[in-house]
């Protein structure tokens, strides 16, 4: 294990293996599943480690207000993403991460220090890259400028995290995609600036657009609704749906179908679901819902893409 997680009491948490057979939820597929349970919350953790990064998933259920903390290691730098839920966290200063944001936090040994608040589920995703791999990448020591503000995932980035989770390759060629993509979301977040396309928006505008996006993109089991989104995100209504059109080029809800329908064709030609499985892990309730959406949007049914993709 290489993350220590611990209460504001200094009492370790322990994080207990356990079995991916069942659990169709598991999102880094060659990972290992650990968990803990407790009064203050339930914890799940998924870990992937390449020759060079260690890659996490973590969800949390709060069942009280509490704060948890872990201790970064003394090199190399972390890419931490909120993915559901916003979170406050502690580093230099006290900072807030949307979903659809992420933060840079540098290796130096620090205490990082979360904030978690009663009756809430959060969902975080977290790259560790070593020292050794930076050098290899033209990097010493202490040279990444550490990103104090929270950005939002452009939609690269997003696309980057969803095709991980969507990745069937056997164990060689896993280990070596997740690598590539590691490195290409390291590469994005240094090179962020440039990626801001030129469009009639203010930055920050772009950014609250883009941390939509990722949040709907990663959270496709869920279902939205514009005045709360608008309400979390701080952008009226009128702005939110046009920026979304203009920025990604298609509507929210548009993008919550096609994201799921995408999934489910990955899990219809990759898997052995049965349809009604592949539903739930969808967003559907209803199977009838789930087919007359798939066939809506993919001019055939489950059973019919299924066959044809064998």
């Amino acid at each position: 294990m290489h993350i220590e997680l611990f209460r504001d009491d200094n009492i370790p948490i322990t994080l207990n293996l356990t079995s991916t057979g069942k659990n169709q939820d598991v999102l880094l597929k060659g990972s290992v599943l650990r968990s803990h349970h407790s009064a203050f919350s339930s914890l799940f953790l998924q870990e992937y480690e390449t020759e060079a990064c260690l890659v996490y998933y973590g969800y949390a259920q709060s069942l009280m207000d509490h704060e948890m903390y872990f201790n970064e290691r003394r090199d190399g730098v972390r890419l931490m993403g909120v993915m559901k839920q916003s979170i406050k966290l502690q580093e230099r200063n006290t900072i807030t991460i949307k979903p659809g944001q992420f933060i840079l936090l540098e290796g130096r040994g620090q205490t990082v220090r979360f904030f978690f608040e009663k009756n809430r589920q959060y969902r975080v995703f977290s790259c560790y890259y070593s020292q050794d791999i930076l050098t290899r990448l033209g990097f010493e020591p202490g040279s990444l400028r550490h990103k104090v503000r929270p950005r939002a995932f452009t939609p690269e980035m997003s696309a980057a995290i969803l095709q991980m989770s969507a990745a069937y390759y056997d164990t060689e060629l896993l280990n070596f995609f997740y690598e590539n993509k590691l490195r290409e979301l390291l590469f994005m977040s240094l090179a962020y600036e440039k990626n801001i396309p030129a469009f009639t928006y203010s930055s920050e505008d772009i950014d609250t657009i883009y941390a939509i996006n990722t949040m709907i993109t990663n959270n496709y089991m869920d279902h939205f609704s514009i005045p709360v989104i608008s309400k979390e995100y701080r952008i009226n209504e009128f702005k939110l749906k046009k920026g979304f059109k203009d920025i990604i080029g298609t509507g929210l809800f548009e993008k919550l179908l096609d994201t799921r329908l995408d999934r489910a064709k990955q899990l219809l030609s990759k898997t052995n679901l049965p349809e009604k499985e592949i539903a739930r892990l969808t967003g559907y309730s209803r199977l009838t819902s789930f087919i007359t959406a798939f066939r809506k949007r993919a001019k055939m049914t489950p059973r019919e893409f299924r066959i044809q993709s064998r």
